[in-house]
């Protein structure tokens, strides 16, 4: 009896396994394909869209039932994107500004001579 039983065990993982494996190969095919749709410039687009037309829709139920949530929402969000636009100018104006690069400052003789050049006096 417990010859039988492990041998039917044995024989029930290994179509279960199989089974599993002839699934999940078939799932990867399907799989690749929504992919591919999903990373599709007009999907993105698309999704977009659908988020601002919800986003829109969500904002005016919000003016409609809760006024206060609302202007407090609308305060927040003003102070959001007023930060943003400091971060992205002040990243913009770093990004923009001439730096050392590092293979230049690694000569001692050519980093004396650009500090010197730049009016620095610690030589």
């Amino acid at each position: 009896m417990g010859y039988r039983a492990l041998l039917l065990f044995v024989i029930a993982c290994f179509v279960f396994y199989t089974y599993r494996k002839v699934l999940q190969s078939r799932a990867d095919v399907k799989r690749a394909e929504v992919e591919d749709e999903l990373n599709k410039p007009e999907t993105y687009q698309t999704w977009l869209e659908t988020c601002a037309t919800e986003t829109v829709a969500q904002e005016a139920d919000m003016a409609v039932r809760e006024p206060e949530d609302y202007a407090k929402y609308v305060a927040e969000r003003d102070a959001y994107f007023a930060e943003e636009q400091v971060r992205a100018s002040m990243a913009a104006q770093a990004h923009a500004e001439p730096r050392r690069s590092a293979a230049l400052t690694q000569d001692p003789k050519r980093m004396a001579l650009q500090m010197a050049a730049a009016g620095d006096s610690k030589i």
